[in-house]
């Protein structure tokens, strides 16, 4: 119904009604200016627009009584076939129990009796179904907030199963990226031992090498070796002038040294016994400002 006032720009609204044509209507600001103007006959008709406003409201109600009336009807026809069923399996029951009493099968008989008392046994809960009931078709306030809070619980539920997804995805991911950093860091490992097995390798070879120059060094040094008439001369070697170092050079017919160290081609400077008394150094001058070693002899 349109309770809006016929003036322009007029938001208020109309409780009066006139004999003009389209029977317009006017707010109680504006009833007696229309009336005035027009000289019609004006109706108030708050009452008549309570009255309807009431029936719609109404209506909302009526709407959730034929949606309760509906979700009892449904519920009342599962209940009732669920009965019908349970009615049902009872009564087969019973005629069976009955020819296999008459037959005298106490093992069957038995079978079904066991049954019958595992039923009994059960523990149900009727007020488990009847606070269920209550949130599926109650409308009083107790009802309303036992189904807000189950909402929300399942709003809870719903939302701790995602975090929990989204928590597993990210374990998975992790644990992709650790398997990932193992491989590369098995890979690196077996490269690195790769490498050390070469380098490894090329130290032994260095090593060889070393040894077998070592080896021809030493022999080249058992070569040049002296023996000395006495201990005791060994010591005096170092107090023994350079004309008498040369000299027991060339008596005790070192190699060479005769032919190799002419006073007159071959200046020498010094002939040195080191201090472990294992070498002999000869050194020569190659200029005045130089002297050089010119040969190393090694003696026991």
């Amino acid at each position: 119904m349109d309770i809006n006032c016929s003036f322009p720009m007029c938001l208020n609204k109309a409780y009066w009604q006139c004999n003009c044509p389209g029977c317009p209507k006017t707010c109680d600001l504006h009833v007696q200016t229309h009336r005035i103007k027009e000289k019609c006959l004006m109706k108030n008709i708050k009452s008549l627009y309570l009255a309807v406003k009431a029936r719609s409201n109404q209506n909302a109600l009526d709407t959730l009584k034929f949606d309760s009336i509906n979700l009892a009807q449904n519920i009342i026809k599962e209940v009732k076939s669920c009965l019908i069923g349970n009615l049902n399996i009872i009564s087969n029951e019973k005629q069976r129990i009955q020819m296999l009493t008459l037959s005298n099968n106490e093992s069957q008989v038995r079978a079904i009796l066991n049954w019958v008392a595992s039923i009994n046994g059960i523990k149900r809960n009727p007020k488990a179904f009847i606070s269920s009931l209550n949130m599926l078709l109650g409308i009083d306030k107790n009802s309303i907030e036992l189904l807000k809070e189950k909402e929300k619980q399942n709003i809870l539920n719903k939302k701790i199963k995602e975090d929990l997804q989204i928590s597993n995805y990210k374990i998975k991911k992790m644990e992709m990226e650790m398997a990932k950093l193992i491989i590369e860091n098995e890979n690196e490992k077996a490269k690195r031992n790769i490498d050390l097995a070469i380098y490894f390798a090329m130290t032994e070879k260095k090593f060889g090498k070393l040894n077998s120059n070592l080896e021809i060094a030493v022999k080249k040094l058992e070569e040049f070796k002296i023996i000395f008439p006495s201990s005791k001369f060994k010591k005096n070697f170092t107090c023994m002038t350079l004309e008498k170092k040369k000299d027991f050079l060339v008596n005790y017919d070192f190699e060479n040294f005769n032919k190799d160290f002419k006073v007159e081609e071959n200046e020498l400077v010094d002939i040195i016994l080191t201090k472990d008394l294992k070498y002999i150094f000869v050194c020569k001058a190659q200029s005045r400002l130089e002297k050089s070693l010119y040969a190393i002899f090694r003696y026991i």
